[in-house]
């Protein structure tokens, strides 16, 4: 008999300015379109295969700051329209500090942090896409940090 899934979050960082990004004038980095899908909406998707390797997403966490209203509007599009996410609960949380001193992804995790407790969780930002065999039930039964070669 297999065994049951093992229940995880996802905590995905999206508040940054995007500064990097000179690409996407006028437009958050993570709606930036790969083969011809948000970069986010990728993300999202590949976190969801994540079952067949015995772990099942929950909630999604997502902090949101700079063009936080561009996110929230195509996530929660989403997610009203489409019945294969309805198992995952969706959640936005405002970053408050976007510059300077204590701000970054520290300050997102730090902020989204009561929205985490309890459950194991992927922490990823909008632009990076995870391979969907990167992550295995068996390593969730201790603290790890994943790292994986980015093609140039």
């Amino acid at each position: 008999m297999e065994s049951e899934n093992i229940e995880i979050n996802l905590c995905m960082m999206a508040a940054g300015q995007g500064t990097r990004a000179d690409f996407v004038k006028g437009m958050h980095k993570g709606l930036y379109p790969i083969q011809n899908t948000p970069a986010i909406i990728a993300i999202i998707d590949s976190v969801r295969r994540f079952t067949s390797n015995g772990l099942k997403v929950n909630k999604l966490v997502i902090a949101v700051g700079n063009k936080a209203d561009q996110v929230k509007q195509l996530l929660t599009h989403i997610w009203d329209k489409n019945i294969a996410c309805k198992d995952i609960a969706l959640e936005f949380v405002q970053v408050d500090k976007l510059t300077g001193p204590k701000s970054g992804p520290g300050r997102s995790l730090y902020c989204c942090r009561h929205k985490l407790q309890g459950t194991p969780f992927i922490f990823t930002s909008v632009d990076t896409i995870l391979k969907s065999d990167c992550l295995r039930k068996e390593q969730f039964d201790e603290s790890w940090i994943g790292v994986d070669y980015v093609d140039s």
